[in-house]
């Protein structure tokens, strides 16, 4: 597995299931960024390691925001994704349209997660509810997340953060001392993860676990 990242709050955790769980099956690299793929002879060429040759490719490629954001003009930071008024999710670009989730220019520290999406939302409706009725739009919104990991069919592991305004800089940005990373993966975290998954998935898309 060769990874871009340099670091992740969980890297440590997956690298001990890794380990103990698949030891001759999987290796990790990280900080190995992907310059270019030769689909024909099925190679990689890499920064700075040596080009490699593999009998299967699964490529994720470089991320940014869908293709309507694109094409409506709003990926205004780097090309990639939408920065918004953290306020109100209203995109910088065109403040009558609001970018939520994936697609949004994420502070530093700050996930992309549908847990993440749905509390933006949040924040996005209760100012458009301040503007319908003539009021100002909350200025110190805070919001958590919680991303949680399967390791195995029935084991999960989580990690948690919280992220208050930061009126200065006009951004979210992580509280201090707030969130938290489980100890190790558990049968009891993928009971929670399961609860987890079925009340934010019926939140999303309507699905009843």
């Amino acid at each position: 597995m060769f990874d871009s990242n340099l670091k992740s709050r969980q890297k440590g955790l997956f690298e001990k299931v890794w380990k103990t769980n698949f030891p001759s099956q999987l290796e990790y690299i990280p900080n190995a960024s992907i310059e270019s793929v030769d689909v024909a002879t099925k190679t990689m060429t890499f920064e700075v390691l040596p080009k490699l040759k593999a009998d299967v490719l699964n490529i994720i490629p470089p991320q940014r925001c869908g293709t309507i954001a694109s094409r409506a003009g709003l990926a205004s930071v780097d090309r990639r994704w939408c920065g918004v008024d953290f306020l109100s999710y209203a995109s910088l670009v065109h403040p009558d349209i609001r970018v939520l989730g994936d697609s949004i220019a994420s502070p530093p520290g700050m996930p992309k997660s549908g847990h993440m999406a749905n509390q933006e939302a949040k924040v996005c409706a209760a100012a458009i509810a301040a503007w319908s009725l003539g009021q100002a739009v909350p200025s110190m919104p805070i919001i958590a997340n919680t991303c949680y990991s399967f390791v195995s069919e029935t084991e999960a592991m989580h990690v948690t953060g919280v992220y208050r305004y930061d009126a200065a800089k006009k951004t979210m940005a992580p509280v201090p001392g707030a969130g938290g990373l489980s100890a190790a993966p558990t049968l009891l975290e993928g009971i929670h993860a399961m609860g987890w998954a079925g009340k934010y998935l019926g939140r999303f898309v309507g699905i009843e676990l």
